[in-house]
């Protein structure tokens, strides 16, 4: 049964998951993982985060929401901040991450991000910045996968995106963007 399948009966896929307390919640930034799981690994590999909060893979007490496609794991949306939400599915406020993040091999909480300047601290100049009324989006582009920030219009952290298919590889959305950065970018060793 796909996840499709699963996500059209009432109780989500994840009903029968149990959560194992003795993985440790890691998002390793640096090789998109969750835990040990890559991207484009089966989603049920995931099923130590224990029934979802919904049909749709939201974990709102982790602060955490998965992403499939055809039954693998293809990315996840951290909440940045209390108040952030996780989604289109996410109604409500979410508490931040609760778990770790590895980001150039070292260990970071959360709470250590706190400015636009925190991330491109990390990763250099964003591959497209984007502003509006509501928010600023940040896209950083690497060789598995994008990462997107999204901040406030004050510059506080709502949520961070990382992707394995890059939304800035669509012609329509970097039209959208007005992106004027050239697609693909150049990758240098250890991303952009």
């Amino acid at each position: 049964m796909s996840l499709l399948d699963r996500l059209r009966r009432r109780r989500g896929p994840t009903a029968e998951w149990r959560e194992d307390r003795s993985v440790r919640l890691i998002a390793d930034l640096d090789r998109f993982e969750l835990s040990g799981v890559g991207f484009g690994d089966p989603y049920t590999r995931l099923s130590f985060l224990g029934p979802s909060e919904s049909p749709f893979l939201d974990y709102h007490q982790k602060g955490l929401r998965i992403d499939v496609a055809d039954d693998r794991f293809d990315g996840f949306t951290l909440a940045l901040g209390t108040g952030a939400f996780l989604g289109a599915s996410s109604k409500r406020p979410v508490r931040a991450f609760v778990g770790g993040l590895r980001i150039k091999s070292r260990e970071l909480r959360v709470e250590e991000l706190r400015t636009e300047g925190d991330f491109t601290a990390l990763w250099g100049t964003p591959f497209w910045r984007d502003e509006d009324d509501d928010e600023i989006l940040l896209f950083f582009e690497f060789p598995d996968g994008e990462i997107q920030v999204e901040l406030s219009r004050e510059g506080r952290p709502r949520v961070l995106i990382a992707t394995q298919e890059p939304l800035m590889a669509d012609p329509e959305q970097r039209r959208a963007y007005a992106v004027e950065t050239p697609w693909p970018p150049s990758f240098r060793e250890g991303g952009q």
